[in-house]
């Protein structure tokens, strides 16, 4: 099949398929007389593991991991929980981090929802006054769950 074959039966744009080649994870297909790719069931099944692995948020490097167990038929458990335990660590520490956003973006909303219609928008303001090297209601204590912080760049 060609390349834009494979992206459709994949669920995903030529583009990706060229990067995860460029990148080791989908090996070369064999070219046909007329120079196109042809890409077999096996570049298929390889995409959608590789398109798996992404949905769960893996990174390159652990799905490169993965498909090197996969090849050399190697399943070694205690490789690959090592894999995913360090992938859990890092989506938690994601969470956090996006708790931690979700507070500064709601600290900020209010600053517009308690200023007076004739005031400037407050989320403007903050921002301004953070541009300005000044102290803002995204980064209070109550937003980042700890000490203030200035919003310097």
């Amino acid at each position: 099949m060609k390349i834009k074959e494979l992206a459709i039966a994949a669920y995903t744009d030529t583009e990706t398929i060229r990067f995860y080649e460029k990148k080791g994870l989908m090996p070369h297909p064999p070219r046909l007389a007329n120079g196109y790719r042809d890409y077999q069931a096996v570049h298929q099944e390889r995409l959608l593991f590789i398109r798996h692995c992404r949905s769960l948020d893996m990174p390159l490097a652990d799905i490169h991991s993965l498909l090197d167990m996969t090849q050399a038929n190697a399943y070694t458990n205690l490789h690959a929980e090592s894999l995913v335990s360090n992938h859990i660590d890092r989506v938690q520490l994601k969470i956090t981090s996006l708790q931690r956003l979700l507070g500064q973006l709601q600290s900020l909303r209010a600053s517009c929802r308690n200023a007076s219609p004739d005031q400037a928008c407050g989320v403007l303001q903050v921002l301004v006054e953070a541009a300005h090297g000044e102290a803002c209601a995204c980064h209070s204590p109550l937003a980042t769950g700890g000490p203030s912080l200035t919003c310097k760049p």
